[in-house]
């Protein structure tokens, strides 16, 4: 279900993109890098190695995972700028417009938003610099043993400790290098005590509802955190641990009763294009709506409702007809041929 797990947090980043609802796809975005730590560090130990050629096949593969469909998504926004006009696209999003020089245009085109450094033509996109320095490093062997990832583990933890104590502002805390260490070395500790995880989470009373019981009690959090307004102190690290014992329980493998593992990897492949192309749908939809004389806005539930169907057909539109040639070039280098 781990799949399934993906796409839900990425349809909390719509909903809160989307229809307004605050700091709920900052949450989301901690429970991508924790999956993204796990598997990675999964992929790299169990099928390429730590060999030149395999680091190589690894580096490949995740080139083919995230540029391709990042670069479709900027197409798409430069083909809303120049139809719809800069200062539409703006008022929607005031990062969505054209490069305005040459360090902008490599910007775009690499993914390199250290610091959300503006324009991006897919807004969402700093959180893959974080991702792809994750992957680089993991690559190169931060998650290869126990030992390293558990200094890993702890330095992390220490980072956010320090931000505790010297009171970091929430763009430290969330939107840094430094920041996501945390989620990503804690994906790397569960693959590496994955057996001892498995056999605890199974002795847990009332284990088969676990799954959905999670899922709700994550969206509880957010909830009352808005309401108490600690959502980007107490409750999201809260959101945290809350993300990372559903990994736990997901990666345990005693729910494929729940959910067939073809249909999973297929909801699941559904995430990374409804990430990309959420903000550029919502925007032809607001268009859309507008045109009808249907009052809506960015930031409400109005668009997010209506906006979240036609997300969803054109993920798996561009998830069957466009990624899954690119998923069996990927498959051939995994298999190293």
């Amino acid at each position: 279900m781990l799949g399934f797990f993906r796409t839900f947090l990425a349809l909390l980043v719509v909903v809160q993109h989307l229809g307004g609802a605050s700091v709920l796809g900052a949450y989301a975005v901690f429970g991508f890098y924790c999956i993204s730590g796990y598997l990675m560090t999964t992929v790299i130990n169990e099928s390429y190695g730590h060999s030149a050629k395999g680091i190589g096949r690894y580096l490949l593969n995740r080139f083919l995972r995230i540029y391709p469909l990042y670069w479709l998504s900027a197409l798409l926004s430069i083909i809303l700028v120049l139809t719809f006009s800069t200062s539409a696209t703006r008022a929607f999003h005031p990062d969505i417009f054209l490069p305005q020089n040459f360090s902008d245009t490599l910007r775009n085109i690499f993914i390199f938003f250290p610091q959300l450094e503006s324009p991006r033509l897919t807004p969402p996109a700093w959180a893959l610099t974080v991702e792809l320095f994750f992957y680089l490093v993991i690559g190169f062997g931060l998650s290869k043993n126990k030992t390293i990832t558990s200094v890993w583990f702890l330095a992390s933890v220490g980072y956010h400790l320090l931000a505790a104590v010297m009171s970091f502002g929430w763009d430290r805390i969330y939107f840094t290098i430094p920041a996501a260490s945390l989620p990503f070395s804690t994906g790397a500790m569960i693959y590496h005590h994955r057996e001892f995880l498995r056999r605890s989470v199974t002795r847990l009373p009332s284990f088969s509802f676990v799954p959905g019981f999670l899922f709700a009690v994550i969206i509880l959090n957010w909830w009352f955190a808005s309401r108490g307004g600690y959502v980007r102190d107490i409750g999201f690290y809260i959101n945290y641990l809350l993300c990372t014992i559903t990994i736990i329980s997901l990666t345990s493998g005693h729910f494929s009763a729940f959910i067939a593992r073809d249909l999973d990897k297929k909801i699941g492949d559904l995430s990374y294009p409804i990430y990309l192309f959420h903000y550029q749908i919502g925007f032809l939809v607001l268009f859309v709506l507008n045109c009808l004389d249907i009052g809506a806005a960015r930031g409400s539930s109005l668009l997010v409702v209506a906006s979240i169907p036609v997300i969803v057909v054109i993920a798996w539109a561009i998830t069957r007809w466009i990624e899954s040639p690119i998923m069996t070039i990927r498959a051939r280098i995994k298999a190293g041929q």
